[in-house]
């Protein structure tokens, strides 16, 4: 090959990590070290990590993922499958995963099972088709276990999101510590006279979610209040609270002058059909909720809620799911993160005074 065509080839052939190393005087090894982020561990030196980064940023170097995971038996990918993407709930995950990923040099894959068992066990595939090192999931109850049971026993490292079934406790976890929570929206009921409350949850047989409703009537009972089980509506995911709220506020029968709603959807959706009877919010009914937030922004305007903190949630869950990929013999964690933060809206304070309490 000529001196002509060794340049040509050189100019079209992609810069390499040996590149870069050559040009400083470096070892391959070293350059790599910093690069992934582990220098300080190496003991390089931090005025040799700093002329690296300087090449690197000169030359306009972009490592080849797929080289490093040949190398390293890892794709530097995490798999986060969600309900949906959209939203505040969908970003504040990404608000508090994402700055730990990269931190490590992870990149997260996002898919959606949108409630569906079909569609969930399809992405659960493709993303281990995709070689992901380790599966974030918000979970749903229809195949929990006959879908991600065969990823724990292959030792894929696999995090729920928020909650959790109750026969995987072999599974990592990071869930809303949320007892406190309910603490503070009955107590604010309570503060304003309501003391015949109402309850409005949805069916999700897993074991925060539960937790709730046991935290709701021990609320209850702190206050002094009996819970009138005729005033309990327990919906099924997906479907709208309206029917067991016929029973609730019978025309001739005694009803609820509060609601408390185990989410934001039971709360946004029981406000609506509340309103669509010509019961007034919060005159006639006072309306408190979980999570705070939901899809639909001109809603979740109107409830008061207590925020749930999903960014933190995130945060942890990165945390904890990089550390199961470097220890494989990592105990289940279950972490919970709590918040108490209550956003008062027109659902109990009217027009006239939101805000955070």
């Amino acid at each position: 090959m000529s001196e002509v065509q060794k340049q040509q080839y050189n100019a079209k052939r992609p810069l390499r990590m040996a590149d870069v190393a050559h040009n400083l005087g470096l070892s391959r090894a070293t350059v790599s070290y910093v690069l992934s982020g582990k220098a300080e561990a190496a003991h390089i030196p931090e005025k040799t990590a700093k002329r690296i980064m300087a090449e690197v940023k000169r030359v306009n170097y972009q490592p080849n993922r797929l080289a490093q995971s040949l190398i390293m038996r890892r794709t530097q990918t995490i798999g986060l499958l969600l309900s949906g993407v959209w939203g505040k709930f969908g970003q504040s995950i990404m608000d508090g995963l994402q700055p730990v990923l990269d931190s490590a040099g992870y990149m997260p894959i996002i898919a959606m099972h949108r409630w569906d068992d079909v569609r969930e066990r399809a992405e659960v595939r493709s993303l281990l088709g995709l070689n992901v090192d380790g599966l974030i999931v918000q979970p749903q109850p229809k195949s929990c276990r006959k879908t991600y049971q065969p990823l724990l026993d292959a030792g894929v490292p696999l995090l729920f999101f928020g909650d959790a079934p109750r026969d995987m406790p072999d599974a990592h976890c990071v869930a809303w510590d949320s007892a406190e929570a309910v603490n503070v929206a009955v107590g604010r009921l309570v503060e304003m006279g309501r003391t015949k409350i109402g309850f409005v949850g949805v069916r999700y047989p897993f074991k925060y979610n539960e937790d709730r409703y046991e935290a709701f009537c021990k609320a209850l009972k702190a206050h002094g209040i009996k819970l009138n089980k005729k005033w309990v509506a327990w919906e099924n995911i997906a479907e709208e609270p309206g029917s067991l709220l016929d029973g609730m506020f019978a025309p001739k029968g005694d009803h609820p002058n509060a609601i408390f709603a185990m989410n934001d959807s039971a709360g946004l959706q029981a406000i609506q059909k509340l309103m669509g009877r010509g019961i007034r919010i919060p005159v006639d009914v006072a309306v408190i909720g979980l999570g705070d937030y939901s899809e639909s922004f001109e809603f979740t305007a109107v409830m008061t809620a207590v925020h749930e903190p999903v960014a933190e949630m995130g945060r942890e869950a990165g945390r904890i799911i990089l550390e199961a990929i470097q220890n494989r013999e990592l105990k289940p964690v279950r972490h919970l993160v709590g918040g108490s933060t209550l956003v008062r809206r027109p659902s109990t304070e009217g027009w006239s005074r939101m805000g955070v309490a």
